[in-house]
């Protein structure tokens, strides 16, 4: 497995001191082939750790899975950049991977089987979760406080899974989708219940993120940064309660503002 980050000799320009040279971190990024039923299905380029999680969240966020008991079985061999899953029983991988495409704004070269009818065949959420806006503010200055790996190389974007103003569990990568899978993927495989969980996220959030969240079982998915058109089109239609621009003592609410009260 590699290292999460390396250190590389670089130049550097200040109007002031003029040109010197120097090292700097950079985040490292590793292409991770998933193999399902011995098919080669996608090549994620990733941040290399957590990788067991991303495979399981990716899975079950383009719906090869529904839940962790579906996979027989799965093995990460972090030398080769490669993770074998056996799922159980036949689920029809070589008709899913033939599915028209949508050319997506994920990181990396695969390529997402997402399509518009994910939002149509997703379910509603239940409307049974409610959070006071105080505990959204200290949920996000504490997600961006403890984003170490993003104050040290700038390279990573950052998915948390809050409860109750406290978070439970942190994950970075260079990819936003990645980032979002790896806490899938660690609640499938741990078995954590998330509709009663915040899913939050430094970053943009397009359709694609919108419609994980709600495979998620997520309630209220809160960004830093803003939802695209689409993304707020889907909330509202799934039940999604879509928070962006959380930033000091302020946020825009974008669809379901009764969760927030």
């Amino acid at each position: 497995m590699k290292e999460i980050v390396t250190t590389q000799k670089v130049g550097r320009f200040d109007l002031s001191s003029g040109y010197t040279e120097t090292e700097d971190v950079v985040v490292t990024e590793q292409a991770l082939t998933i193999y399902v039923n011995g098919n080669d299905l996608v090549t994620l380029l990733c941040t290399p750790e957590h990788l067991e999680d991303l495979t399981v969240g990716y899975l079950a966020s383009e719906g090869f899975i529904t839940e962790v008991d579906d996979i027989e079985e799965l093995k990460l061999n972090g030398t080769t950049g490669e993770s074998l899953a056996i799922l159980k029983g036949s689920r029809g991988i070589t008709e899913k991977t033939f599915l028209k495409r949508y050319v997506t704004t994920g990181c990396g070269k695969g390529i997402s089987f997402y399509q518009l009818s994910d939002a149509r065949l997703s379910k509603e959420l239940p409307r049974d979760y409610r959070l006071r806006p105080e505990l959204i503010l200290s949920m996000m200055k504490t997600l961006q406080e403890n984003s170490d790996l993003h104050r040290e190389t700038g390279g990573v974007h950052t998915v948390a899974l809050g409860q109750n103003g406290v978070l439970l569990l942190q994950r970075d990568d260079i990819g936003r989708h990645n980032a979002v899978d790896k806490v899938f993927g660690y609640c499938l495989r741990n078995k954590i219940i998330t509709g009663d969980k915040v899913l939050l996220i430094s970053g943009r959030v397009s359709s694609e993120i919108t419609l994980k969240a709600v495979k998620m079982g997520i309630q209220v998915l809160v960004s830093k940064s803003a939802p695209t058109d689409m993304a707020i089109e889907f909330a509202q239609r799934l039940g999604l309660t879509l928070v962006g621009f959380t930033r000091g003592r302020r946020f825009n609410i974008y669809t379901h503002s009764y969760r927030v009260v």
